[in-house]
């Protein structure tokens, strides 16, 4: 209903969500959106970036290269996604690492004020003794 009184709707545009992890490096989770898809504008949790905004590329059957796990499984016409913009990893690290250090600055901040709140009422049992 908030969504309908906004005249916004519910729908996200088309995207695929990678997990990608090394040994030693801080991982990255995030999403790339294909360009052609009409809700770019009108993602209802406003995730697309300019960056983020990738051109699917349509790929023959039987092509599919050697090397990954599912070499030799796919046999249909697939499309592929060149997402090696060193920029555009650097800026997703950097967003997630800044959100990280939020999430942990306010759980450190809400630890600490529930230290605050369990020594107040020792406190106060203390002088009620």
């Amino acid at each position: 209903e908030i969504l309908k009184a906004a005249g916004r709707h519910p729908w996200r545009p088309s995207h695929l969500h990678f997990i990608i992890e090394a040994k030693g490096y801080v991982g990255l989770v995030t999403e790339v959106f294909a360009a052609d898809d009409p809700y770019l504008d009108q993602d209802t949790v406003f995730g697309v970036r300019e960056d983020l905004v990738m051109h699917y590329i349509p790929q023959p059957a039987g092509s599919f290269p050697e090397g990954f796990k599912l070499s030799g499984q796919v046999k249909e016409a697939y499309s592929r996604v060149d997402f090696n913009d060193p920029v555009a990893v650097t800026k997703e690290i950097a967003l997630q690492e800044s959100k990280m250090y939020e999430f942990a600055k306010n759980l450190e901040f809400e630890a600490a004020a529930d230290t605050r709140d369990k020594i107040a009422e020792l406190k106060n049992q203390l002088l009620k003794q």
